[in-house]
C-alpha cells in the first residue's frame, strides 16, 4: 500500500493520525478514493499567554498540497474571541467561501523541521506541533498582537 500520495493524505496516513487524534474527521466533498484533502479536528489549547484557561479549538486542516506542509485554520472560536498570539486575524480563504478563517502560525523555523521528517511521519508530527502551539502561545509572535 502506498503511504504517500501527492495532493492529499492517504487513507492509511489519515487513519494513523486518527488513532492519536480521535476527533479528526475528513470533509467528504474534499476526498477522493485515495486521499483526504481537507479535515477538521478539535484540539485543546489555552486562551492566551496571559490567560491559561483551557479552550477547545476547532480547526480546519488544508492538506490539499500534502506532502507539502498543511495549513491549520481556526474555525471556532470566532476571530473576535481569539487572544492567542499565534493565530492570525481572520481572512477570506479559497478553501472556505462562507466565512473568514484565522490561520495558525507554527513559527518561521518549523517548515525546515517539517521537511526533515520522513514523508510518512510528517502529518503526525505536524499535528503534534499544532497541538503544542495551541498550548504554548509565543507572545513574541507577529501573528496577533495581544
Amino acid at each position: 500500500m502506498c503511504l504517500i500520495e501527492r495532493w492529499g493524505l492517504t487513507h492509511d496516513l489519515f487513519n494513523r493520525a486518527k488513532s492519536d487524534y480521535p476527533s479528526l474527521q475528513y470533509i467528504k466533498n474534499h476526498s477522493t478514493q485515495k486521499t483526504h484533502r481537507v479535515m477538521v479536528i478539535n484540539l485543546q489549547g489555552i486562551f492566551s499567554h496571559q490567560d491559561p484557561r483551557e479552550i477547545m479549538y476547532k480547526l480546519v486542516i488544508d492538506a490539499r498540497d500534502f506532502p507539502q506542509m498543511p495549513k491549520a485554520y481556526v474555525y471556532a472560536p470566532e476571530d473576535d474571541e481569539i487572544e492567542h498570539s499565534n493565530i492570525y486575524r481572520a481572512r477570506w480563504k479559497s478553501l472556505f467561501h462562507h466565512r473568514p478563517l484565522s490561520e495558525l502560525c507554527l513559527g518561521d523555523s518549523y517548515p525546515a523541521v517539517y521537511n526533515s521528517h520522513l514523508p510518512s511521519l510528517r502529518f503526525g508530527a505536524w499535528l503534534y506541533q499544532v497541538h503544542c502551539v495551541l498550548n504554548n502561545p509565543n507572545p513574541d509572535s507577529a501573528a496577533r498582537p495581544v
